[in-house]
């Protein structure tokens, strides 16, 4: 697993494991969101789980799709969601 570099009060630099960044946990909160381009998902970043989660407007289901840590804002180009 690789590492993130951490800069604390320390002149040196230390290393947290990733891990330790994605093991959040908790309860999920959305954060930003953005309608596809034809209105039928909706796109919004949940930022305790790292994901997009990608509601189908039609079915109202769910899908996650796992992102970096802690996504804030989506926004769509075109067809695509970028996070």
């Amino acid at each position: 697993m690789g590492t993130i570099p951490s800069i604390g009060t320390s002149p040196k630099v230390g290393f947290i494991p990733t891990s330790a960044w994605e093991e959040v946990g908790g309860e999920t909160l959305p954060g930003g969101f953005v309608f596809s381009e034809t209105e039928d998902k909706l796109y919004v970043t949940l930022s305790r789980s790292n994901s997009l989660g990608v509601v189908n407007m039609i079915d109202r289901s769910v899908t996650e799709i796992p992102v970096g840590v802690a996504p804030y804002e989506p926004i769509r180009s075109g067809c695509r969601p970028y996070v």
